[in-house]
């Protein structure tokens, strides 16, 4: 579990993949929690959303979520 930019990830496995129709094979991260103040409300994350790509890049884990993230705003530290 991760808790980072207001809000709470999680990685998908498991039963939990399973909730979201995906196989338990498949991986990604979910939004546990979302705050109303968290900046990625604006580009449309919502609290219980499954990411498994961010421009075609596969998202297994949390801190594969961060990763691109950080890649994508050119911050590769945070």
């Amino acid at each position: 579990t991760l808790q980072w930019a207001g809000m709470t990830l999680a990685t998908a496995s498991g039963e939990a993949l399973s909730a979201f129709g995906a196989g338990f094979a498949e991986g990604g991260v979910y939004i546990v929690h979302i705050s109303d103040d968290a900046p990625f409300l604006q580009f449309g994350f919502r609290r219980g959303d499954l990411i498994r790509q961010i421009n075609g890049v596969t998202i297994n884990h949390v801190a594969d979520f961060k990763r691109e993230i950080n890649q994508r705003r050119g911050n590769s530290t945070n």
